[in-house]
C-alpha cells in the first residue's frame, strides 16, 4: 500500500468524522497548502506526518513485518 493510498484513506475517515480537510490540517499541525499538495498528489507525505494525520482523522496506522520472523535458534538448532 503506497502512503498516497494511506492518505486517501485517512481523507475517507477524516471526512466521515466531520472534519473539513482545513480543520484536519490544523488538528495535524499542518498548513492547508501541503495537505491539499499531497491529497493531490503533489507531495508524498512521511510517515511521521501520516501518523499525525491519522491521529487527528480518529484513526491509527500500524506497521507490521510482512515477512514471518525466523524461528529462534538455540544450541545450533531451530526452535
Amino acid at each position: 500500500m503506497t502512503q498516497n493510498s494511506i492518505l486517501h484513506q485517512l481523507h475517507a475517515i477524516a471526512q466521515a468524522n466531520g472534519l473539513t480537510a482545513a480543520a484536519w490540517a490544523r488538528a495535524a499541525g499542518l498548513h492547508k497548502q501541503n495537505l491539499n499538495a499531497m491529497l493531490r498528489g503533489h507531495r508524498e507525505p512521511l510517515e511521521g506526518t501520516l501518523i499525525r494525520l491519522a491521529e487527528a482523522a480518529g484513526a491509527t496506522i500500524e506497521v507490521r513485518n510482512s515477512k514471518s520472523p525466523r524461528p529462534p535458534v538455540r544450541n545450533g538448532q531451530p526452535g
